[in-house]
């Protein structure tokens, strides 16, 4: 029965999503720019919407496990800001969708991008970016333990997913432009757009969805910590530049230190393209 319905399950999560978005919109006229109270515009900016849930998020989750999973022997390095390309053309098109004229101040007010506190919300962002890193450190050693006292240590000693191994092996640009295009634009979508629309748990969801190629259980409650936080950063702060910040910073540790540094040390860490 589940395998029958899992090539239809991309369609329907996607229309329950849109649905619940269309619903929210009805329900909240005011929380949209007034150029979305045209429905030509709002079914526009469901679309783009509801084409990156289905390309990104639900196709990926409906396919076997190991159909899901990156493979790293042909992956070139460019094909890693193809989903934030996507996110780009996306949250793109729905400002445009939403500004009026040539007034741009609606479409950053939806997106939450409006700040007049540049400096502020940068120092902000950069302390939670250094508690999150410690915190989710502190969570992700408690969960390792756990698993282990519980005997489950396959999911703990698997040795690191192939992917954060290929990351590590990036030249240094490289994994910065990852660290920034991941803060900029994931934020700026999952807590920016779809937040405010679908609330903490449902963004919060679809965050984790989008990072489930990295396999790991013990990643992924990391991923799940840091979306609350990113989550609580844009609803205290009503901006997700606080939130940019905190993630550009935490992926950049990751990336550009605290991974290379110790898988250097257990001699896994390799070069890709120089």
């Amino acid at each position: 029965m589940l395998d029958a319905l899992r090539p239809l399950s991309p369609f329907l999560l996607t229309a329950l999503t849109v649905a619940l978005l269309e619903l929210r919109f009805r329900r909240h006229p005011e929380a949209l720019p007034p150029a979305f109270g045209h429905p030509g515009r709002r079914a526009l900016g469901l679309a783009l919407v509801a084409f990156f849930l289905f390309a990104a998020l639900f196709t990926p989750l409906a396919m076997a496990p190991s159909a899901a999973e990156v493979d790293v022997e042909t992956l070139t390095p460019w094909q890693l800001f193809l989903l934030p390309f996507l996110l780009t053309v996306i949250l793109l098109g729905w400002a445009l969708l939403a500004r009026q004229g040539g007034d741009w101040s609606d479409a950053l007010r939806v997106l939450r991008l409006r700040e007049r506190r540049w400096w502020r919300e940068l120092r902000v962002g950069l302390v939670w970016g250094i508690f999150a890193w410690a915190f989710v450190l502190v969570a992700s050693l408690l969960v390792a333990g756990l698993l282990q006292r519980f005997g489950w240590d396959a999911l703990t000693n698997a040795g690191p997913p192939d992917l954060v191994v290929y990351l590590a092996g990036l030249p240094w640009v490289l994994r910065l432009a990852v660290s920034l295009s991941a803060g900029i634009f994931e934020e700026t979508f999952f807590r920016g757009l779809l937040q405010p629309q679908l609330g903490v748990g449902l963004s919060t969801l679809f965050f984790v969805l989008a990072h489930i190629a990295y396999g790991s259980p013990v990643l992924l409650v990391g991923v799940t910590v840091l979306s609350l936080i990113y989550a609580y950063l844009a609803r205290s702060r009503g901006s997700v530049v606080a939130a940019i910040v905190a993630h550009s910073l935490f992926d950049g540790i990751q990336l550009l230190v605290v991974i290379p540094a110790a898988l250097a040390g257990a001699d896994l860490v390799s070069s890709v393209g120089g």
